[in-house]
């Protein structure tokens, strides 16, 4: 029988506390497991190092040797505000690879009012009803183990597993509302994600396509107008050793762009008042229609 550890047991206390997670240590202490024949270690989470701590990183790939998370961080005057508890399980249960959670029940004298334990525990439960594929553990309090030991039962407890509870009737409506608004909370979340990855790679590729597309237009003009100016330089140079000869050559080249892309031709009759009007499109029609026949 393999046996596994809390974590923390095989470093040096942090803060002289052995409850405590190893911020400095903790890989060398998972290095130890197969060394010691241990299965595995029961992962700290205190409030010292919450946001800091490693098994929240994207990269973190240890959970093999993780057989559950304690929730240190939940004995504290603040487990009293359910902001902060839902904080540190929200947290926790966005954890896909995170699947026993350890509840710490706190004494006594840290929650006297029975009503702040309920509430605590249906909140627990609430997270426990969203998160199915999530195993939650309450750990046992030191009352029962004392009245097990009062009795010389010789049994010790481990731990204590809460099952789900039905809300009163007089707020199951209102308990109901929470869950779905939850459930709607991370159903429209899932599809905002879901959007998200739909939408902004198609407006990345449009995005990239006008820039491609705008390039060539501008290589486009650009060189549209190198070639211009290196037509006009040319141009230019035959003018200054021939002005009359190449003035004449661009207007016949000219009058040739002009009439190569009419159809109808007025002429004017010098000394007279009447206009000579010649349809071409219409004498090439003729002339086609007769090449026809």
């Amino acid at each position: 029988m393999k046996l596994g550890i809390v974590q923390g047991r095989l470093s040096e206390p942090v803060n002289d506390k052995v409850q405590e997670f190893p911020i400095t240590s903790w890989k060398k202490e998972l290095s130890l497991l197969d060394q010691l024949d241990l299965i595995g270690v029961e992962w700290i989470i205190n409030k010292n190092y919450f946001d800091a701590n490693p098994i929240f990183d994207t990269d973190f790939d240890y959970f093999e040797k993780i057989t559950s998370v304690c929730l240190d961080n939940l004995i504290t005057d603040e487990i009293h505000k359910s902001e902060y508890l839902k904080k540190v399980l929200d947290k926790v249960c966005s954890n896909k690879k995170i699947s026993s959670i350890n509840i710490p029940l706190l004494e006594e004298s840290s929650m006297e009012e029975k009503s702040k334990r309920l509430n605590f525990i249906a909140t627990v439960n609430e997270y426990a009803e969203i998160y199915e594929n999530k195993k939650f553990l309450f750990e046992a309090e030191l009352g029962l183990q004392s009245y097990l030991d009062i009795y010389q039962t010789g049994l010790i407890v481990q731990q204590i597993n809460i099952e789900k509870t039905d809300p009163p009737a007089a707020v199951k409506d209102a308990f109901d509302d929470v869950v779905a608004a939850r459930e709607d909370k991370e159903r429209l979340q899932n599809e905002a994600e879901r959007y998200a990855l739909t939408i902004v790679p198609e407006a990345r590729g449009q995005a990239e396509a006008r820039i491609q597309e705008a390039e060539g237009y501008k290589k486009e003009v650009v060189s549209k107008a190198e070639g211009e100016v290196s037509r006009f330089n040319k141009l230019l140079e035959e003018y200054k050793k021939a002005p009359e000869v190449t003035r004449a050559r661009l207007r016949i080249d000219m009058n040739q762009s002009v009439y190569s892309n009419s159809t109808k031709i007025m002429v004017d009759t010098e000394g007279g008042n009447n206009l000579l009007y010649l349809p071409l499109d219409k004498i090439m029609e003729q002339n086609k229609k007769s090449e026809e026949d």
